[in-house]
């Protein structure tokens, strides 16, 4: 295995990345976790925003939305 994987490196180099993927459309499966851990008073808006990274008045928003039944943003 490991004499392919130095072929492969020799060919295109050890940080070849030929394309750049898209962020996926709607709710990924964290942010369903963290939505439903929110709903159910598992963790805190503050404790979810850390999860998923994002600032705390963007998490409050898109959970309003989700409550409210609207697709998340991703």
């Amino acid at each position: 295995m490991g004499q392919r994987i130095g072929v492969l490196n020799k060919k295109y180099g050890k940080d070849y990345e030929p394309i750049e993927l898209s962020k996926p459309l709607g709710c990924t499966r964290l942010n369903r976790l963290v939505f439903a851990a929110l709903v159910d008073e598992q963790i805190t808006v503050s404790r979810g925003a850390e999860i998923m990274g994002v600032p705390l008045v963007r998490m409050r928003e898109e959970l309003m939305q989700w409550m409210e039944g609207a697709p998340c943003n991703g």
